[in-house]
């Protein structure tokens, strides 16, 4: 091959400059570019969206459990679940209301999960009544009775707990630590009450469960929701 032929057949390369890119590969630089802008579009979209919102950071604190749990009502203890409850309950034959509130997760706030379960036909110490139960966050916080027979309910729930003081407006309370057990059946099975028509009522709560949820009210309960998607 001569100088002349070999001239025209090989790229001449100038001192500091780099051979121009063939022009087959420059598809592949394109087709690179598109499958990273693809992967950082997919990337954001589970962030976003099939993961959801990130935790609030007290979230592990608005559902941890606590000890010692306290005896409720009839083996009942706080802090238990709601489902093995409400199967319990099932299993021996009564049929359970249930009625939930629960705000939509956000990173700005902790979980709001409120579940109440309603029984009727409840017997406790041998009188029948309304059973509930609520739950905050999945743990059980509080049990009230409403006895459809106040005067013969009264005496059995005093000599049940005999600490329960009664106060000059009819309520009695009863408060072992965290343990607060209130009543007002001394008031509903008086004349006075049945004047008033008042529905005999008695709570029995774990205050530290109140105090939180009163807690998560009091410092979250502003921030709207977020939208629905």
């Amino acid at each position: 091959m001569s100088q002349e032929q070999f001239s025209r057949t090989q790229p001449i390369l100038l001192p500091g400059k780099n051979p121009p890119p063939s022009r087959s590969r420059r598809p592949l630089y394109w087709l690179a570019g598109a499958i990273v802008l693809a992967g950082l579009g997919a990337s954001y979209w589970y962030s976003e969206y099939a993961r959801g919102p990130q935790p609030h950071p007290e979230s592990a604190q608005f559902r941890a459990l606590a000890e010692p749990r306290l005896e409720l009502i009839e083996g009942l203890q706080s802090y238990e679940s709601e489902l093995p409850l409400r199967q319990a309950l099932e299993a021996a034959g009564y049929s359970v209301q249930r009625r939930e509130l629960k705000r939509l997760p956000s990173p700005k706030y902790p979980p709001r999960q409120m579940v109440t379960l309603t029984v009727d036909g409840y017997q406790h110490l041998q009188v029948e009544g309304q059973l509930g139960l609520e739950f905050f966050n999945d743990r059980l916080m509080e049990v009230d009775f409403r006895p459809d027979d106040p005067a013969a309910y009264a005496p059995r729930l005093h000599r049940l707990l005999p600490g329960l003081v009664r106060g000059r407006t009819g309520h009695a309370e009863l408060r072992e630590g965290e343990l607060r057990v209130w009543t007002n059946v001394d008031l509903a099975k008086s004349r006075v009450g049945g004047s008033l028509r008042t529905e005999a009522l008695v709570l029995w709560q774990d205050l530290r469960l109140i105090r939180q949820r009163d807690d998560w009210d009091a410092r979250f309960s502003q921030i709207p929701p977020p939208a629905p998607r």
